[in-house]
């Protein structure tokens, strides 16, 4: 993941929390939502994820600043044995019922495992809705 400025244009799917909201905005289109942390009210939160570029954001409000994370997803990664897909319960959204993310996995040594390598979570990345009926 990277920090990024801004957001790039793109044909996104996924959301956005507004501070003065009870429950949080769905995107499906173009995010046209200004980022201004001195604006109220602001976006507390959102996920968004454009298919076409493979382009996930995560942007957070976080001590009177936004924090926007850009991951560039591989295609290859939905079948990838070290990227698990997960999904998440939305309980406060009334269109979509789980969050879709893809969860990356890190070597690291670890010193109460004799040094050798183990691995840990790094990246949860957001690639949209699951909507399938289970």
């Amino acid at each position: 993941m990277n920090k990024v400025d801004k957001i790039k244009p793109g044909d996104y799917t996924g959301y956005f929390w507004k501070s003065d909201s009870k429950e949080p905005e769905t995107v499906n289109g173009s995010f046209d939502q200004e980022l201004n942390p001195n604006k109220n009210p602001f976006i507390i939160e959102a996920q968004l994820y454009d298919r076409n570029t493979m382009l996930s954001y995560c942007i957070k409000y976080i001590d009177g600043e936004y924090l926007i994370m850009e991951h560039q997803v591989d295609p290859l990664d939905f079948n990838n044995k070290d990227v698990e897909i997960k999904d998440f319960y939305a309980h406060r959204m009334k269109e979509h019922k789980r969050l879709q993310f893809l969860q990356y996995w890190q070597e690291v040594e670890d010193d109460i495992c004799e040094s050798m390598k183990v691995l840990q979570p790094a990246e949860l990345v957001f690639v949209g809705f699951n909507d399938k009926e289970e």
